[in-house]
């Protein structure tokens, strides 16, 4: 019951999402890339020190506690 179930399941998501059998390594590049563009903003804001001696962990710019 749970494999004709399963089997159902992954025909479904097949049909419906277009799904295709893709090579490891195609795979592990494509996610690889998703991943640097993904962190590559957050690299850039990273300021260049911190308090705790760490490069590029700092607290960032003052925020003004009210309006002025």
């Amino acid at each position: 019951m749970l494999n004709r179930l399963t089997d159902a399941r992954r025909a479904d998501l097949r049909d419906t999402l277009g799904a295709r059998w893709i090579p490891v390594d195609r795979q592990a590049e494509y996610q690889a890339r998703v991943i640097r563009a993904v962190c590559a903003p957050a690299v850039r804001r990273t300021p260049g020190a911190s308090r705790s001696g760490e490069p590029g962990w700092g607290p960032g710019p003052a925020v003004p506690m009210h309006r002025e």
